[in-house]
This record gives C-alpha cells, structure tokens and sequence, in this order.
C-alpha cells in the first residue's frame, strides 16, 4: 500500500461544560442515570439541550447513527484519518452525510438525552495517542492552547494510547500541573494497539 502524507490536524472543543461521567473501560464508574457501577467508553460533558454543537476540525460527516441508548450521534471523519463523534443530536438543521464540515461550524444542536443518559447530557471523547515518544500533536497544541488561556479549576480525566511504550498521560500530566486547580479524577486510562496494514 502506498503511504499518503496528511496535514496534522488540530481540534478545538465542539461545546464547553463540566466533565460529569469520566471515561473508564478498566474500571467500574458510577451511572447516576441506571444507579449502578459499569465502564464508560465515552467521556461525558455536561451541556443543554438545544446547545449548538461545532464541529472539532475540518472534515466530512462519514456516518450518522440512531439508538435507543445513544440517541442520534453524528460522526466525522478527518484529513488524518481520525473520526470524532457528538450525540445525542436533534434531527432538525443537523449536517447530512457526506456533508463537507468546517472547523466551529455548527454541525447540530444537543437532544435530550435519552433515558439511558437521562443525568448525563452530552457525550464527548477526547483521548491522545502518544506519537514519536511525545504528545499526539494536536492534543499538545490543545493543552497549550488551555495553558495560554489560563484555564483553572477544572476536573479531568487522561486517556492515552501506544504500542510498546505509551508516555502521553505522564506528559499531559505534566501541562496540567502547570495549571491552577486542575484536579486528575483517577488514574490515567491507557489503549494499548498497534497500526496493523489492512
């Protein structure tokens, strides 16, 4: 397979609010909607309903799904290959698919959430894979970016992914205690996988 050389990509926040369900695949965290403990593949930030929600980067919407659990969620795919997904979406002035989306153009407006989300609001994932030993470029640019802003007193949870020798929690780690009042929720959560030629 020939290799294709992309632009990195660089993300801003698709809606801004409080962290009120961490992402957790390891660990049992506590569901405030169904009362229980189980892991969490999304990382959930609280945001009302009718709330515009903008698309992270440049890209084109690649999918649109419906559930009973997640409601509609909207995906979108890349120039770097990376896909980021927003839910549950009202069906009214939402992106089509195949749609061609720009950077803070809104892409659609939070739903309620569904009754399996009924206490949690908007689902997010942000997650940072660790690239040539450092911070995945665009999660560095990111945290920089905070940092700049002087963004203080906030919970966070880390994510990262690698192969042999993930190092990016440590080193998102390290930005964060460079800001004031950022509280680590738990300890980070590491993907361990392998780029595999299809």
């Amino acid at each position: 397979a020939k290799a294709q050389q992309t632009a990195a990509v660089t993300y801003v926040y698709p809606v801004t609010g409080e962290t009120v369900m961490p992402y957790s695949v390891d660990k049992a965290v506590y569901d405030p909607t169904l009362d229980q403990y189980r892991t969490n593949d999304t990382l959930c930030i609280a945001a009302e309903a009718g709330t515009e929600i903008k698309a992270a980067a440049d890209g084109t919407v690649a999918e649109i799904k419906e559930d009973d659990e997640s409601g509609r969620t909207l995906v979108i795919e890349h120039a770097d290959g990376t896909r980021t997904t927003y839910g549950p979406l009202a069906a009214e002035g939402m992106v089509k698919k195949g749609d061609t989306v720009k950077q803070g153009q809104t892409v659609g407006k939070l739903d309620q959430p569904t009754k399996y989300q009924a206490a949690l609001g908007s689902h997010l994932v942000f997650a940072s894979a660790t690239y040539n030993g450092g911070i995945y470029t665009p999660m560095e640019t990111l945290l920089l970016e905070l940092k700049a802003h002087a963004l203080q007193n906030r919970t966070v949870a880390l994510i990262e992914n690698g192969s042999w020798g993930p190092a990016a929690a440590r080193l998102m780690a390290k930005h964060l205690e460079e800001m004031k009042g950022m509280e680590q929720i738990a300890p980070p959560i590491t993907i361990r996988s392998a780029v595999k030629e299809e």
